[in-house]
């Protein structure tokens, strides 16, 4: 190791901590502000040996990996625990492993923000998109779907800031089916307020049964206004430019929306208006999901399958793309999908029971996205997350009120909470009836 190469944190040209802390006086708890990218290291390197060149520079909560575009080397990406121990690591370039000299530095004005791509876009193949032109994805990191299904992004660290802007450069606009891509450069410093902040922070209301031909956003201004200040408001309208008499309406405070809502079944312009908080599609798609879990209704039960162990990485769209593929089928046979990421799985279900049956029998036990599934019943994955949690955490299971939930003992009382509740009540099926069915047909 040629030791005179070492650069030492008081060196004048080391990286000076002040400078490299957050702009506008932030706490440095950034991800990017703790992590650095390794350059050079000999193709053979795995984590493990990777970790052991830089276990004296603290400790490093993730290390992730891809070749060099010329597969000569390696690139990794090293995320410490905290800014400092990044620094530390610093100190390690120029380090010779065999034949290479290492490169060390912080990851900085290096990261990419995706989305708009394709919904059954894997890891996979947003790697592929920057290999086509000529730039490693170092790591990309997807979101979790534990809260909302419907997320669709990702940011991508690749190895230099010129490299990022040729990304965004040549990425962003670009076609993909009927999709259009939208790439940028990540920027923590301009992070936008989220659109929907107000719809999350139950500031918005969702107003119904309004006289269309008095439908304007002045109108709407004068009646609601007198609660608060209002952030802003949207009359939706159809392909045809017709209002269904509906209108959105978001307040900056959430004690004036909640006074407005003693506007609901008001008279209005000689109608009775409705007004409710606004719900978004996630919060309904839970409640669905809770009212299936907790049903009586076996017969109904018998069209829906189980995946786990999954990932709260993985979308809906991978889990159709899969089932499609495997079992041969058109992807309209499978009517919908529920992401069940406090139990670690998802449901599916079919438009036919014998298909159902079919998917049990053919996918128990086999690979999806690099690791084994068991497909079953709603029992199953149920069970299933009981059986882990007791065995891993007991905290886990209390620790989450959906699971409380989810997995209570007794029964609901009210069959008006049910899915699709029936009058009838047999044992639910077991992957050996499911088998019997599937073979007897």
């Amino acid at each position: 190791m040629d030791e005179h190469k070492k650069r030492p944190l008081d060196n004048p040209n080391s990286v000076d901590i002040e400078s490299t802390k957050k702009s506008r006086g932030a706490d440095v708890t950034d991800r990017s502000f703790k992590a650095v990218i390794v350059k050079n290291l000999p193709r053979s390197y795995n984590n493990g040996k990777i970790k052991k060149i830089f276990q004296d520079c603290g400790s490093m909560q993730n290390i992730e990996t891809c070749d060099s575009i010329d597969h000569a080397s390696r690139f990794a990406r090293l995320e410490f625990s905290s800014h400092n121990e990044a620094l530390a690591a610093l100190t390690k370039t120029y380090k010779k492993i065999g034949s290479n000299e290492i490169e060390v530095k912080l990851l900085q004005d290096s990261t990419l923000w995706m989305t708009n791509f394709p919904p059954n876009y894997s890891n996979k193949n947003i790697r592929n998109l920057l290999l086509n032109i000529g730039i490693a994805a170092i790591s990309i990191r997807l979101p979790s779907h534990r809260y909302n299904s419907n997320r669709r992004f990702c940011y991508i660290d690749v190895y230099s800031k010129e490299e990022c802007e040729t990304a965004a450069e040549k990425l962003n606009g670009i076609e993909l089916g009927h999709y259009k891509l939208v790439v940028k450069i990540s920027n923590p410093a301009e992070k936008e307020k989220r659109s929907d902040a107000g719809l999350l922070e139950r500031r918005e209301l969702f107003v119904r049964n309004l006289n269309p031909s008095s439908l304007e956003k002045d109108h709407l201004q004068s009646i609601f206004g007198k609660f608060g200040t209002i952030e802003h408001i949207t009359i939706p309208k159809s392909s045809s430019d017709i209002n269904n008499g509906c209108a959105f309406i978001t307040f900056l405070n959430k004690e004036d929306t909640d006074n407005a809502l003693s506007l609901n079944k008001t008279e209005i312009d000689e109608r009775i208006i409705s007004v409710q908080l606004a719900d978004n599609k996630a919060y309904l798609e839970r409640k669905e999901l809770l009212n299936i879990l907790n049903s009586r209704n076996q017969r109904k039960k018998e069209f829906f399958v189980s995946i786990y162990p999954i990932s709260d990485k993985i979308s809906k769209e991978h889990i159709l793309a899969y089932i499609s593929e495997n079992l041969k089928i058109n992807s309209g046979e499978v009517t919908k999908i529920f992401l069940a990421n406090d139990l670690n799985g998802a449901l599916v279900h079919f438009s036919d029971r014998h298909i159902a049956a079919k998917c049990c029998v053919k996918l128990d036990k086999t690979k999806f996205m690099n690791k084994m599934i068991h497909v079953g019943t709603i029992s199953d994955l149920k069970s299933y997350k009981i059986d882990t949690s007791q065995r891993e955490s007991n905290h886990t299971i209390s620790s989450h009120k959906d699971l409380n939930i989810l997995l209570k003992q007794n029964e609901p009382k009210d069959n008006t909470q049910e899915y699709s509740p029936s009058s009838t009540s047999k044992p639910e099926m077991t992957n050996d009836d499911f088998r019997k069915m599937f073979v007897g047909n």
